[in-house]
């Protein structure tokens, strides 16, 4: 019997048993590929320890070698990799962002936009922004940032609107508001 155990420095923990090292080793694999890139990064400047406990004997760990936490977003278009928050107010955007946890782009988009203006003071964003504001939070990188802003722009959702004489700039509508941030917080 095989147990793996992993503490992340955020204190998540993750644990892995099986009769044989190869399917451990597997999951494994399949874990650190889709975890976000924050919580392998340490995310937080005042915490960064992580532990791994292998309870199995050496043959165990000879199988788990090759497990190798492997830093991937999912998207075949961005490789960037997490970026730790510099300061207070960047840590508590990533993790306003991460709490509220929108399910795709444009609505991770819409919040970036939103969080940034509230906690750092940024009025608009292009895409250069939302792509450094998507790696202080740890979400995978779309494939085009500037076709999401547009997307999200499109008379259809209204969730962004361009800033006018400032190209490829866009901030949250009120309409984009309602539909992505929680009531309490808009």
């Amino acid at each position: 019997m095989l147990k793996v155990s992993i503490t992340l420095s955020n204190g998540a923990e993750i644990t892995c048993e099986a009769s044989d090292p190869s399917i451990c080793a597997q999951m494994l694999g399949m874990v650190f590929k889709d975890l976000p890139g924050y919580l392998m990064s340490g995310g937080y400047k005042e915490q960064h320890t992580a532990s791994l406990a292998i309870d199995g004997g050496s043959e165990a760990l000879s199988e788990l070698s090759g497990v190798q936490p492997e830093r991937s977003n999912g998207a075949s278009g961005g490789n960037a990799e997490s970026q730790a928050p510099c300061t207070p107010a960047e840590s508590e955007f990533a993790e306003y962002c991460r709490s509220v946890a929108p399910v795709g782009d444009m609505r991770r988009v819409v919040l970036a936009a939103w969080a940034a203006n509230h906690f750092l003071g940024t009025v608009s964003i292009s895409d250069k922004e939302v792509s450094r504001l998507f790696q202080l939070v740890g979400w995978r990188q779309p494939e085009s940032f500037t076709q999401t802003l547009r997307n999200a722009a499109r008379s259809k959702f209204r969730w962004l609107e361009r800033i006018p004489g400032r190209s490829g700039y866009y901030c949250a509508t009120d309409v984009g508001i309602r539909a992505v941030v929680p009531t309490q917080d808009a």
